[in-house]
């Protein structure tokens, strides 16, 4: 197994950042392609879900299944866990916090990756690490647009 570490700065409020990051609605706009997503549930998770849809790798794979276990959602901790697995991932564990700053807020991801055939593992890991990458850039456009995510401040 290795793990992957994200960290990203963002100029909003931790509340507004947890309500994007948190929201399975943002998940196909922010993976910048490298996963396409059927079934996907819409909004907010909670802790104890249990989540199947189906994924394909840059729309050139066959759809296979995924699961997503809800191990922890804090909203007012700003903080989830899951536990992942299916389309060749033996264990994706997803680690995610979101803290506030003197600026904004920060996201700090951690992702524990385990392929189904272990030399695979390495690949999963530069796979996971370029994609939690691009989820900077495309959150950063989802937070400055006035979509279902620019909800009023609590």
């Amino acid at each position: 197994m290795g793990t992957v570490y994200v960290e990203h700065h963002y100029p909003v409020s931790a509340q507004r950042l947890w309500r994007v990051a948190s929201d399975m609605s943002s998940l196909s706009a922010t993976t910048g392609g490298l996963v396409r997503y059927r079934g996907l549930p819409q909004g907010a998770v909670f802790e104890g879900a249990v989540i199947e849809y189906q994924v394909s790798l840059l729309g050139l794979t066959p759809w296979s299944p995924y699961w997503v276990e809800v191990m922890a959602m804090d909203h007012r901790g700003y903080h989830f866990a899951t536990r992942e697995w299916g389309a060749g991932i033996r264990q994706w564990d997803h680690d995610m916090r979101v803290e506030p700053t003197a600026d904004g807020s920060v996201l700090i991801e951690a992702i524990e990756v385990e392929a189904e055939a272990a030399w695979q593992t390495p690949l999963a890991r530069l796979f996971a690490k370029t994609m939690y990458e691009r989820r900077h850039p495309a959150r950063l456009r989802l937070l400055d647009d006035d979509g279902p995510w620019d909800l009023a401040e609590a």
